[in-house]
């Protein structure tokens, strides 16, 4: 019975983080597509109320074992990873991630969503 409820505190858990990573996902666009440092600051009070939530936020999902999943430069796993593409890529061995278009969030071990990636022919 505990196991029970462990398990479906996990999947309670892993279905939130679900829904809120898009959230994590469009605030770093808007703060990329302001031109600013994820990790900076700002003058003007509206970019620096951004930067302020989207710390907040992934510092919460750390908090809570959840982690980004940036595998560029790794070898492609169908398993981890879901090619949006490839590229001929001079000086890369085949197969290999060359350009990461949304990253992946793991939870733990468990996969939340996998990296989109570009990988190398």
């Amino acid at each position: 019975m505990a196991a029970e409820v462990q398990a479906a505190g996990a999947r309670g858990k892993a279905e939130v983080v679900r829904e809120v990573v898009p959230v994590l996902d469009d605030l770093e666009r808007a703060i990329q597509a302001a031109g600013l440092d994820p990790e900076g600051d700002s003058e003007d009070g509206l970019a620096h109320g951004v930067l302020l939530v989207f710390r907040s936020l992934r510092d919460s999902l750390g908090r809570n074992g959840v982690e980004a999943v940036d595998p560029t430069g790794e070898k492609f796993d169908p398993m981890v990873h879901e090619a949006l593409s490839t590229v001929a890529a001079e000086g890369t061995e085949s197969g290999t991630v060359v350009e990461v278009m949304q990253k992946g969030y793991k939870l733990g071990e468990q996969l939340i969503r996998p990296a989109r990636v570009v990988v190398s022919e």
